[in-house]
């Protein structure tokens, strides 16, 4: 019985104890979130998204979810900040551990929303330049066609993200569950440690803080990645002769 009593009551923050982030599980969640959300922004840009766009659908969705990482990042620390407030540094009921995963599915929701609207608001931009450029050119539309024409590629993009958005809901509930349930049902807003250490800790690159070296390597091996892709990006975009034909004219 006094086993059983002392789980169910909420741990105390002692005297000498300070609230510190939990940075695995806003990293781990971040990168889920940010990845999955890619994916179907990047579907979507394959349906009716610009055509210049369409290409090296993989590396763009390598690329761009890690460019968006610390969107997420903030959106994942905002939740779990907002579950902090709300219920305690320390969830111990069923209640409370779904109510704070809940929030994380919004703020993920929305950060992956706020990506597609921006991904589809600069397809169309694209595709509105090109409509003009064709009716420049061979001069398709009489009137108000080319009006018409722009109104439609809107409403494409509009409907488009309005569908997508159902699967970012579910894809994001789905995984943060998952996330939740490989924790044994644990979800934590915040992690205690001793003040004596926390006043040790006075540079960044402090061997005793791996949660810290963990995001100085998960940085670098974004920027290596963005780099690496923007290179294969310049390779196959610039012709093989067009330097040497420069540099003979």
């Amino acid at each position: 019985m006094s086993m059983i009593s002392t789980e169910e009551r909420p741990l105390a923050v002692k005297q000498g104890d300070r609230l510190a982030v939990p940075w695995a599980t806003v990293v781990s969640l971040a990168v889920v979130l940010s990845f999955a959300d890619g994916f179907w922004m990047t579907s979507l840009r394959g349906a009716v998204g610009a055509i210049e766009r369409t290409q090296s659908p993989f590396t763009s969705w390598l690329r761009e979810s890690t460019l968006v990482l610390p969107v997420f990042l903030f959106a994942v620390l905002g939740a779990l900040t907002l579950g902090l407030h709300l219920f305690g540094p320390v969830l111990r009921r069923p209640r409370t551990v779904l109510a704070t995963a809940l929030l994380v599915v919004v703020a993920g929701t929305l950060a992956g929303l706020a990506e597609t609207v921006a991904s589809a608001v600069y397809d169309y931009h694209l595709q509105t330049n090109q409509l003009r450029m064709m009716d420049a050119m061979h001069a398709i539309c009489t009137n108000s066609c080319l009006a018409q024409a722009q109104q439609s590629t809107l409403a494409l993009q509009v409907r488009g993200v309005l569908y997508i958005s159902r699967w970012l809901v579910l894809t994001n509930l789905v995984l943060v569950g998952w996330m939740v349930a490989l924790r044994g049902g644990v979800l934590k807003v915040s992690t205690t440690r001793r003040r004596a250490a926390r006043d040790e800790e006075d540079s960044f690159l402090q061997p005793a803080s791996p949660h810290r070296m963990w995001l100085i390597l998960l940085a670098a091996v974004a920027v290596t990645i963005i780099g690496l892709t923007w290179f294969d990006d310049v390779n196959l975009s610039t012709p093989t002769g067009q330097s040497v034909s420069t540099s003979v004219r």
